[in-house]
């Protein structure tokens, strides 16, 4: 079963390659998550709350395509790049933080903080920060 969530994972990283600052979930749990999103434009800082992340993939093109979006910048926000993300399991849950900015890991498995949701039946479940060739990020969740 893990190989071949790894070789659907890499075929998902090998399609989104063509897009430039996307922010893909693939969320193979039974939970629906809630997620805080921060990147910059440049000098600039973005962010956006409450993004509903349900079960499958949930795929974001750019950061201008985020919903409950903060930007106060001058340049185009489609060209912004994430550098974390905050979350937990609906309706209730230990968050965790992911991203490529000091002080983030690109890892998180709830077993570690004994999270258990029991959206997810019980099961621990892991979270992962991937991040593609050309600004993309995938967040896998299983």
């Amino acid at each position: 079963m893990k190989k071949i969530l790894l070789a659907l994972s890499l075929a998902v990283l090998a399609a989104t390659g063509a897009k430039a600052n996307g922010l893909t979930f693939m969320n193979w749990t039974t939970c629906t998550f809630t997620f805080g999103i921060n990147g910059t434009v440049g000098t600039d800082i973005f962010g956006a709350n409450n993004v509903f992340v349900g079960l499958g993939n949930t795929v974001f093109a750019d950061p201008s395509a985020l919903p409950n979006m903060s930007y106060s910048g001058s340049a185009p926000l489609s060209t912004g790049t994430f550098g974390f993300i905050k979350g937990y399991p609906l309706p209730s849950g230990v968050s965790f933080a992911l991203g490529v900015l000091p002080g983030f890991s690109t890892s998180f498995n709830s077993a570690n903080v004994s999270s258990y949701p029991p959206c997810n039946s019980g099961a621990a479940y892991v979270a992962s920060w991937n991040p593609g060739g050309t600004g993309d990020v995938i967040v896998l969740i299983f």
